[in-house]
């Protein structure tokens, strides 16, 4: 060991440490990044090179990361990216009482019914 600091293997060994630690924060930014998107499998960001994954935390790029992902990849992404659309309410379905049917209404419905049967079957 060196007067000046530690020895060279302990920089290189920490210097190692710190490349790792940035690619964790690099995923960890860029999983968040992609569920935000709407994406289906975040285990898809390994297709990412080690590159474009170390720049999404240097750069800020994790946007523009995923961005080209889905550019490139849109089947790994949802049509829909907004967290709070929901169908619509389905509107209560009132009875019809047949007795209050003229014939030919009840007859259509009746033909509508055996053809929407026939077709479940």
């Amino acid at each position: 060991m060196s007067e000046g600091g530690a020895s060279p293997e302990a920089v290189a060994d920490h210097a190692g440490e710190m490349a790792q630690l940035l690619l964790r924060v690099a995923d960890a930014e860029l999983r968040a990044e992609g569920a935000k998107r709407g994406m289906r499998d975040l285990d898809a960001l390994k297709m990412l090179s080690e590159e474009d994954r170390r720049g999404a935390v240097e750069d800020g790029g994790a946007e523009k990361a995923v961005a080209k992902l889905r550019k490139d990849k849109p089947w790994l992404f949802t049509t829909s990216t907004s967290a709070a659309a929901r169908a619509p309410a389905a509107a209560p379905v009132a009875p019809v009482n047949a007795m209050d049917m003229t014939r030919d209404e009840w007859r259509a419905a009746r033909a509508a019914l055996l053809r929407k049967q026939g077709s479940s079957r």
